[in-house]
Order: structure tokens, then sequence, then C-alpha cells
């Protein structure tokens, strides 16, 4: 079977869309990199469609991961919101490695599942 490009970019657009809302909201929860977790749902979620195995996307990409994201990317496009949720993360894990920070960052790394209006990413 081959990979189902409308599937994976309606389900992988909207999840795009909706963890872009809740951050814009408040930028500092991507101090965790949700994008990471968003991949692996996208994986899990068209699993029937993907040439690929899922599971073990943290964040720390090789082998299967980087295909997967690299076909991911390729179905979706170029959106603006992947672009700034990505930026968002660098900007604020650079930030809470900062000691004056440490104590602002904490909830946000400490967070185990982020709940979005039709998906849930789970650390």
């Amino acid at each position: 079977m081959g990979i189902n490009r409308n599937y994976i970019k309606r389900i992988a657009s909207q999840l795009v869309h909706e963890l872009y809302e809740m951050a814009s909201a408040d930028p500092q929860i991507m101090v965790t990199n949700w994008v990471a977790y968003a991949y692996n749902l996208i994986c899990k979620e068209s699993s029937a469609f993907m040439p690929y195995k899922c599971g073990g996307i943290d964040g720390f990409l090789s082998g299967d991961s980087k295909a997967l994201i690299h076909e991911i990317e390729k179905i979706i496009g170029d959106k603006m919101e992947l672009r700034l949720l990505t930026a968002w993360h660098e900007l604020h894990w650079e930030r809470s490695q900062r000691p004056e920070y440490e104590e602002t960052y904490q909830r946000y790394i400490r967070m185990r599942s982020l709940e979005l209006p039709n998906f849930t990413l789970s650390a």
C-alpha cells in the first residue's frame, strides 16, 4: 500500500494548526518540542499509509524518524505555522537553559501531555 498523501495532509495540517493556536496563546509551552510529538502522533494515526516504523521520535532523530519527518514535511508543504513552532521551541529551549529562567519554565518542562481540541500529544 502506498502513502495516502491526502489523509496524512489532512491530519498533519489540522494537528499543526491546533498546536500553533495553543502555542500562539502561550509560546513558552514550546520549551518542550511538541512538534516532535506531533510527528509521532501523525505517524501513529496514519501508520497504515506510511512505510516507516513509528515511535521513538523524541527530538533525537535517526533512521526512519528522519525519513518520516521529511515525508510529512513534503506532504504538508511549506507551513508558516510549523516554522514558527520550531523557532519557538528553539528560542524557549535555549532560554530555559539559563539559570535566571529556570523557575519560569519548570511547569512547562514538567508537562507530560498537551490537550488540543482534537488531539492529545504525550511526552
